[in-house]
């Protein structure tokens, strides 16, 4: 398993949550009706986060122990 492709799942996951962030924020300020129709869109968003959450996690278990150098010197060039 690429220690790259670990790193771009969980920037995807972060970016997902940054949009969860903000439309959370963005519903804080809508009327009750609005914030019901935007509910599904959080919903998917948060599936989103969950599957890459997941995604990290499961490849985080193939990384095998001879790579976890590779991994933490990637982690202090990133």
């Amino acid at each position: 398993m690429d220690t790259e492709t670990i790193l771009l799942a969980l920037e995807e996951r972060d970016r997902w949550k940054e949009r969860e962030f903000e439309l959370r924020k963005e519903m804080k300020a809508l009327p009750r009706q609005q914030k019901r129709q935007k509910r599904h869109e959080l919903e998917l968003i948060m599936e989103q986060v969950a599957y890459y959450e997941a995604l990290a996690r499961d490849m985080k278990k193939s990384v095998k122990p001879t790579k976890v150098p590779h991994l933490l010197n990637s982690l202090i060039h990133w």
